[in-house]
């Protein structure tokens, strides 16, 4: 069995406060397409040999992880 990770628990905790449950950010989807967007616009300088992950995924997840302050 599984255990739960700590960061997740924490994220949890953080939308609690501010009265956000995870499944109102599941499904807002024109939330998270906006962000998504947002994101696509940085250019991406790499050399395309070298990118495993898109760089607006990336930027995604981090502007994410930054509303949920996330510190690690």
């Amino acid at each position: 069995m599984s255990r739960k990770s700590g960061k997740i628990m924490d994220i949890q905790e953080t939308l609690k406060d501010y009265n956000i449950s995870i499944k109102d950010i599941g499904n807002n989807y024109i939330f998270i397409n906006s962000i998504s967007k947002e994101a696509a616009k940085v250019p991406d300088y790499r050399h395309p040999s070298y990118v495993k992950h898109k760089l607006q995924d990336i930027l995604s997840i981090c502007i994410l992880g930054f509303l949920a302050d996330c510190n690690e």
